[in-house]
């Protein structure tokens, strides 16, 4: 893959990675995801920079709760709400 790509591209396809849910979010990485948001800094306030960490960890204590993501296989499928009346 280094061949293919651009060092910065590497860059953020490796932080892209941790965003996968398998495994209970095993993956997640809270750095990766901070540089994330200097990479992307015009998506981001600097208030929101400055507590990712934060967010970040309630999240996965949040999402961890819910029976529903324990077979969350892919990114997308974090973003769908499920309400029960499926």
């Amino acid at each position: 893959m280094n061949h293919c790509f651009s060092e910065g591209s590497n860059i953020v396809l490796d932080c892209f990675s941790c965003l996968d849910p398998k495994n209970s979010l095993s993956m997640f990485d809270v750095d990766k995801l901070a540089r994330l948001a200097d990479i992307y800094h015009a998506d981001f306030s600097d208030d929101d920079r400055g507590t990712i960490r934060e967010q970040h960890d309630t999240y996965v204590l949040q999402v961890k709760k819910h029976a529903s993501f324990s077979s969350c296989e892919y990114f997308q499928s974090l973003a769908i709400y499920e309400d029960g009346s499926n």
